[in-house]
C-alpha cells in the first residue's frame, strides 16, 4: 500500500533525474532501525541533492513513513529514554544528528525564519 502510494506519488512528477535511485527507492520499512536510517537518508541526501521542487511531496511522504514506524525511537534516543526535557527547537535539530537530513539544517530554518508568510 505504502510502496504504490509512493510510485502514485513519483509517476506525478515527470522529469528526469541526475540519480536514477530516486525511481528504484522503495520506501519500505525493514523494522532495522539503523539499516531504514541510512536507507533513507541516503534517498532524501539524493533528492535534496536534485534541488527539485517537484519532489517535495516525495520527500515528505517517506519521511512519514519513516517517522511512523521510528519516530519513539528518534525522540528515546534524543532525551535519554525520556529522562531529559528537550525544547522542541533542541529537539528538531537534534533529529538530524539520529538521522540525517529527516529535519531542515539551521541554516535552512534561518533561511526559511527569513521569508515572507
Amino acid at each position: 500500500m505504502i510502496t504504490k502510494l509512493y510510485k502514485n506519488h513519483l509517476k506525478k512528477i515527470d522529469q528526469k533525474f541526475n540519480n536514477p535511485n530516486i525511481y528504484h527507492f522503495e520506501p519500505n520499512i525493514s523494522n532495522d532501525f539503523e539499516k531504514d536510517k541510512l536507507i533513507f537518508s541516503n534517498f532524501w541526501r539524493d533528492c535534496l541533492k536534485e534541488n527539485k521542487k517537484e519532489l517535495r511531496s516525495i520527500i515528505e511522504l517517506t519521511k512519514k513513513i519513516f517517522l511512523k514506524a521510528y519516530s519513539s525511537n528518534i525522540y528515546n534516543h534524543i532525551t535519554n529514554n525520556r529522562n531529559k526535557l528537550v525544547k522542541i527547537d533542541e529537539l528538531v535539530s537534534s533529529a538530524n544528528d539520529v538521522v540525517p537530513h529527516l529535519t531542515p539544517t539551521q541554516t535552512e530554518l534561518k533561511i526559511e525564519n527569513k521569508k515572507f508568510l
